[in-house]
C-alpha cells in the first residue's frame, strides 16, 4: 500500500501549495483546520486536517481532487451547500459517493494513478473492489464536462506532474517495490 512508501508520499505531499492554488483558481480556498478530517462549508472554504491528523497515506492532492469530484459530480449549485449537499453520517448519499469516486477513477485513469490517488476512508474496500470495472458512462461524461473547462485541464496538469513524481520513484526502487502500483505498471 502506498502507506508503505513514505519516500513517495513525501515527494506527493511536495505539490500541496499547487492543488491549493489549484483549488483557489476555482474560487475555493483549502485551510488546514485541526478536528475535521474534510469538509466544505458551502461559502468557498475547503477545511482539510493538518497532516498529524490525517492518514499517513494522505495527500492534498487526493483530498482535494475528490473535493472536486464532488462539486463536479453534485453540480455547480452544489458550490453553495456544505459538504455539496452530503450527509456521511449515514446510508442515504452512498450512490454519490460512488459517483464522485467513479469521476475521480475518470480522471487519474489515463495517467495511470488509480492506485496512487485512492481514497484513505471507508470507502477504500469499494474502491479496490472496482478498480478493474470500467468506469460508468454517467461519471465519464462528468469528467469529460470537467476537463473541457479550466479547472479540469489544470488538475490534469496537476494529475501529469503527480505521474511524474510516481515514475521517478519507481525508477529508484524498482517496480517489484510497488506490488500495489498495479495498475501504474499495467497500464502503460
Amino acid at each position: 500500500m502506498l502507506r508503505d512508501h513514505p519516500d513517495l508520499i513525501t515527494a506527493m505531499r511536495r505539490d500541496d501549495d499547487a492543488w491549493i492554488r489549484l483549488a483557489a483558481s476555482a474560487a475555493f480556498d483549502v485551510h488546514r483546520v485541526h478536528g475535521a478530517y474534510v469538509s466544505y462549508d458551502g461559502r468557498g472554504a475547503i477545511a482539510v486536517a493538518p497532516y498529524d491528523d490525517l492518514d499517513p497515506d494522505d495527500c492534498l492532492a487526493q483530498i482535494i481532487l475528490h473535493e472536486l469530484c464532488h462539486f463536479a459530480a453534485e453540480g455547480p449549485a452544489s458550490r453553495h451547500l456544505a459538504d455539496w449537499g452530503l450527509d456521511n453520517t449515514d446510508d442515504r448519499h452512498v450512490d454519490r459517493e460512488h459517483l464522485a469516486l467513479w469521476v475521480q477513477r475518470a480522471l487519474v485513469d489515463p495517467h495511470r494513478l488509480a492506485d496512487v490517488l485512492a481514497p484513505t476512508t471507508d470507502f477504500r474496500p469499494w474502491y479496490d473492489a472496482h478498480l478493474d470495472a470500467p468506469v460508468p458512462p454517467a461519471a465519464v461524461d462528468i469528467a469529460a464536462a470537467l476537463r473541457a473547462t479550466p479547472l479540469g485541464r489544470a488538475i490534469d496538469q496537476q494529475l501529469a506532474a503527480i505521474g511524474g513524481t510516481v515514475d521517478q520513484y519507481l525508477a529508484h526502487i524498482g517496480t517489484a517495490g510497488a506490488p500495489f502500483l498495479r495498475h501504474r505498471q499495467s497500464r502503460r
